[in-house]
């Protein structure tokens, strides 16, 4: 499947410095980068991201009634919505599903740990409860692999490589 995002902000050079973080920490992802609320909503309609990452304070049209616009949608309705902004505005989202509020700037590794947050919060704990046991799954398999590599004699080399293991 592939992953799209959108961020909105009227500062490209912003929105464009956030569509790269974004494209890093889901690698692979189409990001889209719009100037405007309602270039924004285009992209939306043909493009239908996973997840916005949306400015507050733009000219034409504010990060409210973008998400207005947006949840007015059946489909945009539950699209997790990240809304940054150099003011405390959080005020004015507080209450709305799948919405977390970041202060710009913000510092370093923020913008990961509030999408984290954001997503845990859209998923729903059916699907994180799936997702552990998927981990915990990866985790035992992991482990009994390195029990398999220790569990080997010592003095036989494992596969191509000329010095010897030993995991204790």
């Amino acid at each position: 499947m592939e992953r799209k995002i959108l961020v909105v902000d009227d500062d490209l050079r912003l929105g464009h410095m956030t569509g790269k973080v974004l494209g890093r920490m889901f690698l692979g992802a189409n990001v889209f980068v719009s100037p405007s609320g309602p270039a924004g909503l285009e992209v939306v309609e043909r493009h239908r991201p996973h997840v916005i990452v949306l400015d507050h304070v733009m000219p034409e049209m504010d990060g409210k009634e973008f998400l207005t616009a947006l949840r007015g949608n059946d489909w945009g309705r539950d699209v997790p919505v990240l809304v940054m902004s150099g003011y405390d505005l959080d005020y004015i989202y507080k209450g709305e599903a799948n919405v977390v509020f970041l202060r710009k700037p913000p510092r370093r590794g923020a913008i990961e740990d509030a999408l984290v947050k954001l997503l845990l919060k859209a998923m729903g704990q059916d699907q994180i409860n799936e997702g552990c046991q998927e981990f915990a799954d990866w985790r035992d398999r992991l482990g009994q692999a390195l029990f398999s590599l220790s569990s080997k004699p010592a003095g036989k080399p494992l596969g191509r490589w000329s010095f010897h293991w030993r995991l204790f």
